[in-house]
This record gives C-alpha cells, sequence and structure tokens, in this order.
C-alpha cells in the first residue's frame, strides 16, 4: 500500500509513473487539455504535457480502493486522460477497486492478481461503471456472467477474457513501463473503455436460476447494459449509479447479504482448531445405496478437481452400480477396490438416505447433501472436532458447495407436507412447480423433493392431519418412482442429472387424488408460492437449530426464495405479529389443524 504523504510521482523519458493513493487524481486532472497548472506547482512542472507520452499507475488492490471510495470519479478522469494510461495490477481486486481499473486505457497484472467484481447474487452493486466498462472490454456474455457470480478471477482467465490485456512475467510495474514506451514509440493515442462498442459474437442470454435468485439485480443489469449497447457511456453511468442506490437499499439486497453473512458465519474456522486433516486420497463407500443424485455428483465434483478418489464396494456387482451412477462423461475415479477397508484419508459412507464422513480411525461425522437440482449445493456438517470439521468446510468450498449445521430435516417434512397439500388441492407437479419458479423460488419444489430423494418413508414424512396416508408421493413411490436418481418421481429424468420432463403418470395421481379429497376448486396459482413460504418460516420457527443454518438450509437446499433471505429472515422482516395474523387467517378460513402457531 502507498505510504502516507505527499504523492510521489516519477518521470523516466516521456512516462509518469503515478502511484495511486491521495492525490492522484490532481495528478490525472492536471492533464487535462481544459486544466490551468499551477506552474508554482513542482508536479505540474514535472508533468508538462508537452513532453509527456503515457502514464503508469502503480500500486496494489488497497490503494486502487482507497481512491475508489474517496474519489469516485477518479474513473471518468482516466476516461478523459489525453495520454494512454496503464495500470500495473497487483494484488487481490475486488468491488469498487475491481470496477475502477476497468477505467485505464490498458491493464497489466502479476500473475497472482485476482479481479472480482461486485457480486449481484450477494447483494453487492455495482457503481463505479463496471455496467458500462466490462461489456465493452470482455462481451455482455462474459461481464453478465463476472457480475452475477461475482467470483474471483485470476490474472490469466481474466487475460483470456478480455478483463486485462496480459500478464506480466516478471516486475509489473516495469512490464507497465516498458507496454508505455511501446505505445509511445507506436504514436498511440488514448484507448478510452467508452469510445468502444460491444464486442459481437457473444449470445449474451440471461441466467434464468439468477433471474429468480435476484430479480431486481437482473432487471437493473438488463437496463444497464442496453445503455452500453445504446448510449454514450456518460449516460450509463448515471443510469449505473441510480439503480445501485435503489438496488442497495431495497429489501432484495438486504435478504442476500444476509444470506452471504450467514453462509460465512457458518463456514468460519471454529474455535480450537489448528490445522485441517488432510483429504489428499478420498474412499467412498457405498455409493450405489444413496437415495439421491447428490453423492454421486459430490463424487464427480471431487474428481474433476483433482481429489484422488477410490470407490470401495462389497462385490463387483456394487462396484459397478457405484461406478455407473456417477454422470456420463465424469472423469474416472482412481480405482475400484473389493472390500471396506480402503486406504485414504477420508472415507465417506454412502448409506441410503445418510452420509458419513470418517477420517483415520476417528469418529462417524454425519452429514447431508442437499440442492435444488441434480449438482448438491449444501452441505451440512454434524458435530465434529474443530480440526475434522474445518477439513471438511475446506473439501466443500473446493467442491462449490455451502456448509451449515444440519437444519434441512424439518423443513424437508414441512415442505413435502405442504407440496402434498397442494397436490391435493388441485395442482399438479408441473403447475406447481411453474408457479413458485415464477415468484422466485430456487427450483419447484416437486424437482427438489425428487432432487433429495423419497425413496423411504422417513425421507418425506406426512404430518398434515387433514391429508389422507394414500398420497401422492406414497403413490408414487409404490410405484418405482422414488426421485431423480431412479430416472422417475413427481418428474421424469431420462439423465438422472439432466432437466425434468413432464410426467404423466405422476401428473394423473394428483388429479385423481384432488378428486378423491373432495375439494371443490384448484387452488390459485397465486396461492402457492405463499403457502410454500408460510410452511417453511413455520418450520423454521420451530426448530432448534440455528438461524444462519435455517435459512441456508431453506435457500440452498430447498429452493425457499433467495430474495426473501430465508424463512427465518423473512419472518424477521415481515414481523412476527403479521405473519401470525396470517396463519390464523388461513386456520379460519382452511383448517385450523393445519396453520397453527404455536408459542
Amino acid at each position: 500500500m502507498a505510504p502516507d504523504g505527499p504523492l510521489q510521482v516519477a518521470r523516466a523519458g516521456r512516462v509518469l509513473t503515478v502511484p495511486m493513493g491521495r492525490g492522484a487524481s490532481a495528478v490525472i486532472s492536471a492533464l487535462s487539455p481544459n486544466a490551468a497548472p499551477d506552474r508554482e506547482d513542482d508536479r505540474a512542472r514535472d508533468h508538462d504535457r508537452a513532453h509527456l507520452g503515457a502514464i503508469v499507475l502503480t500500486g496494489d488492490a488497497d490503494d486502487w480502493s482507497a481512491v475508489a471510495q474517496d474519489e469516485p470519479e477518479f474513473g471518468a478522469l482516466l476516461e478523459e486522460c489525453p495520454f494512454p494510461v496503464v495500470a500495473a495490477l497487483e494484488g487481490a481486486f475486488g468491488g469498487a477497486a475491481a470496477e475502477l481499473i476497468l477505467a485505464a486505457h490498458y491493464r497489466l497484472a502479476s500473475p497472482t492478481a485476482t479481479v472480482r467484481l461486485p457480486a449481484l447474487r450477494s447483494g453487492d452493486a455495482p457503481s463505479l461503471g463496471a455496467t458500462q466498462r466490462l461489456p465493452r472490454l470482455a462481451g455482455a456474455a462474459v461481464a453478465r456472467r463476472l457480475l452475477e457470480e461475482g467470483r474471483p478471477v485470476d490474472a490469466p482467465e481474466a487475460a483470456r477474457l478480455g478483463v486485462i490485456d496480459g500478464v506480466a512475467r516478471g516486475n509489473v510495474a516495469a512490464a507497465a513501463a516498458s507496454l508505455a514506451r511501446r505505445l509511445i514509440a507506436a504514436g498511440a493515442g488514448p484507448r478510452p473503455v467508452g469510445g468502444r462498442g460491444i464486442p459481437s459474437g457473444q449470445v449474451d442470454r440471461p441466467c434464468a436460476a439468477f433471474r429468480r435468485r435476484a430479480p431486481a439485480a437482473a432487471s437493473a443489469l438488463d437496463a444497464c447494459f442496453e445503455a452500453a449497447r445504446s448510449r454514450p457511456i456518460a449516460e450509463g453511468l448515471a443510469l449505473e449509479r441510480a439503480y445501485s442506490d435503489e438496488l442497495l437499499t431495497g429489501r432484495e439486497a438486504s435478504a442476500l447479504r444476509h444470506l452471504a453473512r450467514a453462509a460465512a458465519s457458518e463456514a468460519a474456522v471454529p474455535a480450537g482448531a489448528t490445522r485441517p486433516r488432510p483429504v489428499d486420497r478420498i474412499a467412498v463407500l457405498g455409493l450405489e445405496t444413496a437415495l439421491s443424485v447428490h453423492p454421486s455428483a459430490l463424487v464427480s465434483a471431487l474428481i474433476s478437481k483433482g481429489c484422488d478418489v477410490t470407490l470401495a464396494g462389497p462385490n463387483r456387482t456394487a462396484l459397478m452400480a457405484a461406478r455407473a451412477s456417477l454422470p456420463a462423461g465424469a472423469a474416472a475415479p482412481r480405482g475400484l477396490l473389493f472390500g471396506e477397508e480402503a486406504p485414504a484419508d477420508l472415507l465417506l459412507r454412502v448409506a441410503g438416505p445418510t452420509l458419513f464422513a470418517q477420517f483415520g480411525d476417528g469418529p462417524q461425522i454425519a452429514l447431508r447433501l442437499a440442492g435444488v437440482g441434480a449438482q448438491p449445493t449444501l452441505l451440512e456438517i454434524g458435530p465434529a472436532e474443530p480440526d475434522a470439521q474445518t477439513a471438511l468446510a475446506v473439501l466443500a468450498a473446493r467442491s462449490g458447495l455451502t456448509v451449515s449445521s444440519p437444519a434441512t430435516e424439518p423443513m424437508q417434512a414441512a415442505l413435502a407436507t405442504a407440496v402434498g397439500r397442494l397436490l391435493e388441492d388441485g395442482m399438479t407437479p408441473v403447475a406447481l412447480d411453474r408457479a413458485a419458479e415464477a415468484a422466485g423460488f430456487g427450483a419447484g419444489p416437486c424437482a427438489v423433493l425428487d432432487a433429495l430423494g423419497f425413496g423411504v418413508e422417513t425421507a418425506a414424512p406426512t404430518t398434515d392431519p387433514r391429508m389422507r396416508p394414500d398420497s401422492v408421493a406414497a403413490q408414487l413411490r409404490r410405484a418405482g418412482r422414488t426421485g431423480r436418481r431412479d430416472g422417475a418421481g413427481f418428474h421424469s429424468y431420462p439423465d438422472p442429472f439432466g432437466p425434468p420432463r413432464r410426467a404423466e403418470e405422476a401428473e394423473a395421481a394428483a388429479r385423481a387424488a384432488w378428486v378423491a379429497a373432495g375439494r371443490p376448486d384448484p387452488v390459485d396459482a397465486a396461492d402457492v408460492a405463499p403457502r410454500l413460504i408460510l410452511a417453511l418460516a413455520l418450520a423454521a420457527r420451530a426448530s432448534a437449530a440455528p438461524a444462519t443454518a435455517l435459512d441456508l438450509a431453506a435457500v440452498e437446499g430447498l429452493g425457499f426464495p433467495a430474495a426473501l433471505g430465508g424463512p427465518v429472515h423473512w419472518l424477521a422482516t415481515e414481523g412476527e405479529d403479521a405473519v401470525r395474523a396470517e396463519v390464523e387467517r388461513r386456520a379460519a378460513q382452511d383448517d385450523a389443524a393445519y396453520w397453527r402457531w404455536t408459542g
């Protein structure tokens, strides 16, 4: 980070090197053709415009962050600079700093530098030009993906995507100065990003999952990208700032930031942890017994990340079934081993609906995978000693999983019950899922239950006293339709890892259940999401699990609308008095045995 005190600019021939820090904007603005430099200022004499050819900006990510915070108009100054501006980048550039570097005319980075744009999925919002400059540099499709996800991008990938111009092999400041001299020799002028059009050739297709997760942010991004295509950059920047202010003060961003904090809290290194246990070698036993596709998807992800994975089983038939359960085209495990004594740092033992982890001869640790589709997104870790818990959290992060303490099970039961009621009230699996997704659920609840699997009675218990014991789920189970893992549940899955297809057998079972239940009119599709949200919120309220875990489990594992922050956050935002009044209203109009406010 640049030291405090006067800015130490340096002149070498026609190249002016300016360290980022307080005063950098004064240096750049003094170079404007419209500026009237004070000739008593030594700095003004040092960068006499008549003999200057290019500017190099140096400094680490903290320096850029400080300027972004203190001088938000610095990006516009860079855009308007009459000389080529080359940024030499070192460190981890996140948020506002990552936005600001996009205003430089050229960007060179050290091999270890990373860039992470503001993550809309986590409640951040660009305000320093990312929605206007990034599409012009990298294309709209790449820009949309980076802004939606907000994931760190290393320097080589950033160069490949067009976010930066190259990766320096040695000292990045020296490489930037060399580039500046070459630009001068070539007679190159400034290259403001705002003067470029958006590169063609990319299909900018909005992500449906992101649009459900953050509908307000998705709409704002659409509008800003359209401005980048059709309006001057100054107008686009003004529009971005307006949307940023609106998003950051909205309920959606508050909910998403809450989820990001909850994820960070649940993933924090536990007290007493010293050194995570090694997980270089992993053995997986009983994969063929899993009720859901999630264990197989996890194993495939671990293999793709370079983990040394061996599948173990009691016999050849079991091993072949375990191998066949992996996604088509997945990389093969390192080996197949008969028996249960596989040499490994970590043993993952699958037993039907449960999953256990064991380090060496230590105790078994109960795990639970959850997710709204074929890929798990949540790993719940049961009680474990700190080093083992830390190792599992690291393994989960490597596989792209959110971690939390156990919280899914009671809400999964509530979701299954709510789905059963809705089917008996006139919905079909396809219609129910469409209505839920239209209201912001990460996936339809029938598809979620299919992903989790309901091959045993306890996997989706029915606690609603008004529902017939012979529920739609029970009928499907007897017919062998136990979820995505077996290719059929509420929906059909020609590929267990592919998208769901309409299942006429399940649709017919739902229609028959409605007739048998004697309901006069089918439920209004607009009431599907409110009923699901309320059912999950009541289950969360009755649970003893931590609030952070409940919200993460509901959103990441069961599809609760992320824009509402999870059922506990939703209850707090709505207010318990208002929610209780809604429960009592439904109890009076529908069924007091089901809609109950306790405590």
